[in-house]
């Protein structure tokens, strides 16, 4: 996890085996604020191993979750093991 642009999280993850061996398969990525138990899908159909999720908001400590995704299903969850201040502006 990485912030380039202010209230953005660059995530990067090692490709799963699936996704690079099946052409339909591709990625989920999620996004979850750490005050909540719900999990909000941030992007669909990614075929890369890196994405930037937007529209974060300034204060919030958020987790992440990337899923690789093919025509059988849903692999386990890759979740960030620590929440990701957004920071205020100064």
């Amino acid at each position: 996890l990485f912030e380039e642009v202010p209230n953005t999280v660059t995530l990067t993850w090692n490709h799963s085996p699936d996704v690079q061996e099946d052409g339909e398969a591709h990625y989920v990525i999620m996004k979850r604020d750490a005050s909540t138990a719900t999990w909000y899908t941030a992007a669909e159909r990614v075929f890369s191993n890196k994405y930037t999720v937007t529209g974060l908001l300034p204060g919030r400590k958020y987790y992440f979750r990337v899923v690789a995704r093919n025509e059988i299903g849903d692999s386990e969850p890759l979740d960030s093991k620590d929440t990701w201040l957004i920071n205020k502006d100064p």
